[in-house]
C-alpha cells in the first residue's frame, strides 16, 4: 500500500499521536508528512496532480493545524485531535 495508515512511527520516522501543539519543529514535520501522505493517496486514486490542490493552514500555537487534499469528489483534511488529551502538569 503506497501509504502508510498505521498509527505508529511511519517508514519516514513520523510518530502521528506525539502532540505537536506548542512545538513548532514537531508541526512543520506533521505538515510535511500529511502532505506526503495525502499525495500517496491522490496518486493511488489515479488523479493527475494538476487535479487535486494541497493545502496547508498551520494555524495558531495550540493546535496542529491542519493539511487538506481538494479533488473535485473528496476534501480530506488531517489534522490531530486534542479533545479530552493534554500535557501532563508536573
Amino acid at each position: 500500500m503506497p501509504y502508510d495508515l498505521s498509527p505508529k512511527p511511519s517508514a519516514s520516522g513520523f510518530d502521528w499521536n506525539t502532540p505537536t501543539d506548542y512545538d513548532e519543529r514537531r508541526k512543520k514535520s506533521f505538515h510535511r508528512a500529511a502532505r506526503k501522505q495525502l499525495k500517496a493517496l491522490a496518486a493511488y486514486c489515479g488523479w493527475a496532480p494538476s487535479s487535486y490542490d494541497l493545502r496547508s493552514n498551520m494555524a495558531g500555537i495550540a493546535v496542529s493545524g491542519d493539511s487538506t487534499l481538494h479533488h473535485e469528489q473528496v476534501y480530506i483534511s488531517v489534522s490531530q485531535d486534542r479533545i479530552g488529551g493534554g500535557r501532563a502538569e508536573s
